[in-house]
């Protein structure tokens, strides 16, 4: 994963070069059907994973409950998005990326009914929870999928990222819009709909990805035991950085829908916040696009470390802010600097990763952002009950940035110190 180019290595590198200089002018066979296929089921995961978050307020008054119940009736679907991602890792190498997409959809439109038609709070919590089971599908499969059959992979993982960021921001607007209405059920409704006829359009497709163009790391011959362990020692703070990216995720989407809300009291307001939202979170996949098409040119590591740096000083900037109408164009901002560091984070775990290997090394990533990171929503729902202010939560991501960055500092030096140890 970490290892120095052994000759042979070079060797390799040196014949996959020329082959990709071979094919350059002729796009490989099914690489933009996988990206499409691939790319709807991000989009569809995070509109269902964020649309009750447009609805938070209407459903508050609703079933009469405080701040900090109601930003936890996700909490546990959150939690196993994230923890699911482990054994989904593990599906995905045993049986396939396609396969385990096809099923995704069809799940995902039972889930999406099953909160739809919830009639109370414990209800609502179930078919939350097993929402956020079926989701927990799509990240080691689709990032799998993409990471594993694409030749173009930083540019793959940009586009994908485009299509995530998007269903970022459809899922708040979704949400607000049906709850402005008077019918917040209407979201999950409409959810159920399109992923029934995207399963339907996936299901008679067949196409069994292969690795054009593997990477070097992954054809050097296997470390040995010691070798390994000392690899994660490395790895453990870049993990870390990339836990608390997840935190700072869900923070946000949590926050964000409710500071651009202002006044709760009426449906306008609450359709506002999710077009306020929308607004914010699709600016996300300029940083998405942007940070794929400059890693694949300056390498990952600079770009997510300015990334960071930069979130961490809008953050503070936003959290100062009591008027939404101002603070949604640092919201936007702060939104392309959060989101520009999640395809950096995937080329860099495609890196020290082989293809085989591949579902269970995303597995685990996925399962630390969104598993941790699910906590985000209810330490929301604490500031907001306690500080009355939901813009106090963005205090937090400035001091994950800080965190992070204290993190990605610590890696690199033990980055260096392991290669000179390898010399």
């Amino acid at each position: 994963m970490l290892q120095d180019a052994s000759p042979a290595t070079t060797s390799t590198a040196s014949a996959l070069t020329s082959r990709s200089a071979e094919s350059s002018a002729n796009e490989w066979p099914g690489e933009w059907r996988v990206v499409a296929l691939s790319s709807l089921g991000h989009a569809l995961c995070h509109t269902g994973e964020l649309a009750i978050t447009g609805a938070l307020l209407a459903i508050q008054r609703q079933f009469q409950l405080d701040q900090r119940l109601v930003t936890s009736l996700p909490y546990l679907g959150y939690v196993l998005l994230g923890v699911g991602a482990i054994p989904t890792g593990l599906a995905v190498d045993r049986w396939g990326a396609d396969r385990l997409l096809r099923w995704y959809y069809f799940s995902l439109a039972i889930a999406a009914v099953a909160v739809a038609v919830a009639s109370n709070v414990g209800s609502l919590f179930l078919g939350l929870t097993l929402l956020g089971m079926v989701l927990s599908v799509y990240h080691p499969a689709g990032t799998a999928l993409i990471s594993v059959g694409i030749r173009r992979r930083e540019w793959a993982m940009g586009v994908n990222g485009v299509a995530g960021s998007i269903g970022v921001a459809c899922g708040p607007l979704l949400g607000g819009l049906w709850a402005g209405s008077g019918y917040w059920q209407g979201a999950f409704w409409t959810l159920a709909a399109v992923s029934f006829l995207a399963g339907c359009s996936m299901w008679r497709l067949r196409w069994q990805p292969h690795d054009p163009l593997p990477s070097p790391v992954a054809t050097a011959a296997p470390p040995a035991a010691d070798s390994r362990k000392a690899t994660w020692l490395v790895l453990a703070p870049l993990y870390l950085a990339m836990m608390l990216g997840g935190l700072n995720y869900r923070t946000l989407v949590t926050a964000l829908p409710i500071y651009l809300t202002g006044d709760a009291s009426a449906g306008q307001a609450l359709a506002r916040g999710g077009l306020y939202s929308f607004a914010a979170l699709l600016a996300g996949t300029i940083g998405q696009y942007g940070s794929g098409v400059l890693a694949q040119r300056r390498g990952a590591m600079p770009i997510y470390s300015a990334a960071i740096v930069l979130m961490s000083i809008l953050a503070a900037c936003l959290a100062l802010i009591a008027e939404p109408t101002l603070g949604l164009a640092v919201a936007i901002l702060l939104a392309v600097c959060l989101f520009a560091q999640q395809p950096v984070e995937n080329s860099l775990l495609a890196e020290g990763s082989s293809a085989q290997r591949r579902g269970l090394s995303y597995g685990m990533k996925f399962a630390l952002t969104f598993g941790v990171g699910a906590l985000g929503a209810p330490v929301v729902g604490l500031v907001w009950h306690y500080t009355n202010q939901p813009r106090a939560a963005f205090w937090l991501l400035t001091a994950s940035g800080l965190t992070m960055t204290t993190a990605l500092i610590i890696f690199r030096v033990l980055r260096r110190a392991y290669f000179l140890q390898q010399r």
